[in-house]
C-alpha cells in the first residue's frame, strides 16, 4: 500500500533521505551488527588512501592555494645539492684563461733563472774583471792623477764599477772641467776628460798663478807654451784681494772680440782698472775704471779704436774721451 507523499513547501531546505536501514530498525527491533569483514576492508582502503595522500601536501603559505608535491620538493632539493657540489668543483677547476697563463709564467721563470745565471757569470768570471783604464782628452792634466782615482776599482767586476762616482772625483782634479767614465767591455774603464782653458796669469805680490775665464786657478803647467795676458795687482794696492777680484771681473766681462786684443790688465784699487790692448796702429791704454758695465765699455772702445790717440777713457762710458 502506497503511503501518501508529503509535499515539501517551496523554499524549505532539502533534507536527504536516510537509508531504510537507518530509518527502520530490524525486525528484531535493534540495529544490525557491523560485519567484521566489511570493517577490515574499510580500514585497508583508508590506509591505502592515507598512503597515497602522504606524499602530497596541501601547502597554504602566505595565503597561497598552490598545491606542492613533497616529492617534487625532495627532487628539487636533491638537484640543488648536486648542483652545489658541481658548482664547487667547477670553481676549483682552473679557468681557461688560467690555463693559458701557465706557459707564460713558466717561460718567465725560465728567463729569470737564465738572467740570474748570466749575471752570476759576469760577476765571477775572470774575463770580466777590470784590468785597465784608458784616458783621452788630457793635455796638461796628468793621466796618473786620473788612474789613481780608478785604481781601487781594478780587479772588480765591470758590472760593479762605480762610473758616476769616479767621474765626480776626477772632475775635482785641478784643471779638469768635466769628466765621463764609461765601461769598455769586457775589462776596461774609458775616461774622457775636458780640461779648463787658461786665460791669464795673475800676479799679486810674490804670488803668481794661472786662471781661466771663470777665475778658477789652474796648474802652472797649463800656461806652458802659451802667450797669456797678465793681470797685475800693483804693489801699492791697499786691498790686494779686492783688487784682484776687480781684475778678474774685468777679464770676464770684456767682449770676446776685444779680449783677443787684450795683453794685460792692472790696477792698484778696485776702481782704477787699466786695460792694455794691441791694435794695427800700435798699443793703446784703456782707462776702464771699475769692473761694472763691461759690455757697454767694450762696445765704446771698439767704436773708438780708429780714433787718433793712444789712450781711451771709458770709466764714464756715456762720456768717453780719447787723447
Amino acid at each position: 500500500m502506497k503511503q501518501p507523499r508529503i509535499r515539501r513547501p517551496s523554499g524549505a531546505p532539502h533534507t536527504p533521505r536516510r537509508p531504510v536501514d537507518d530509518q527502520h530498525p530490524s525486525a528484531s527491533g535493534s540495529h544490525a551488527a557491523p560485519d567484521p569483514a566489511d570493517s577490515q576492508q574499510r580500514d585497508q582502503v583508508g590506509s591505502e588512501v592515507e598512503r597515497q595522500e602522504e606524499p602530497t601536501t596541501l601547502a597554504r603559505r602566505s595565503g597561497s592555494s598552490r598545491v606542492v608535491d613533497a616529492r617534487d620538493r625532495f627532487a628539487s632539493t636533491h638537484r640543488d645539492d648536486a648542483g652545489g657540489r658541481g658548482g664547487l668543483l667547477s670553481r676549483l677547476r682552473p679557468r681557461p684563461w688560467q690555463r693559458s697563463r701557465r706557459p707564460i709564467v713558466i717561460t718567465l721563470l725560465i728567463a729569470g733563472v737564465l738572467l740570474v745565471a748570466a749575471l752570476a757569470a759576469l760577476l765571477f768570471m775572470p774575463q770580466f774583471k777590470l784590468e785597465e783604464t784608458t784616458v783621452t782628452g788630457t793635455g796638461y792634466v796628468s793621466e796618473e792623477s786620473i788612474t789613481q782615482v780608478t785604481g781601487p776599482q781594478m780587479g772588480r767586476s765591470i758590472l760593479l764599477a762605480d762610473t758616476s762616482g769616479a767621474a765626480d772625483e776626477i772632475a775635482t782634479i785641478p784643471g779638469v772641467k768635466d769628466a765621463e767614465v764609461d765601461r769598455a767591455w769586457p775589462n776596461r774603464l774609458r775616461v774622457t776628460v775636458t780640461e779648463r782653458e787658461p786665460a791669464a796669469v795673475v800676479k799679486n805680490g810674490s804670488a803668481t798663478h794661472v786662471v781661466d775665464l771663470d777665475g778658477v786657478v789652474l796648474p802652472k803647467a797649463s800656461a806652458q807654451g802659451k802667450s797669456l795676458r797678465t793681470l797685475t795687482v800693483k804693489g801699492e794696492a791697499i786691498d790686494p784681494e779686492r783688487t784682484q777680484e776687480a781684475l778678474m771681473a774685468t777679464l770676464t766681462t770684456i767682449d770676446p772680440a776685444l779680449l783677443k786684443q787684450v795683453t794685460g790688465i792692472e790696477a792698484s784699487t778696485p776702481s782704477n782698472v787699466t786695460v792694455k790692448i794691441t791694435t794695427d796702429s800700435g798699443p793703446k791704454t784703456i782707462i776702464w775704471g771699475t769692473a761694472e758695465d763691461g759690455e757697454l765699455k767694450s762696445k765704446v772702445v771698439q767704436a773708438l779704436l780708429k780714433q787718433p790717440g793712444s789712450t781711451i777713457d771709458v770709466s764714464a762710458p756715456h762720456s768717453p774721451t780719447t787723447r
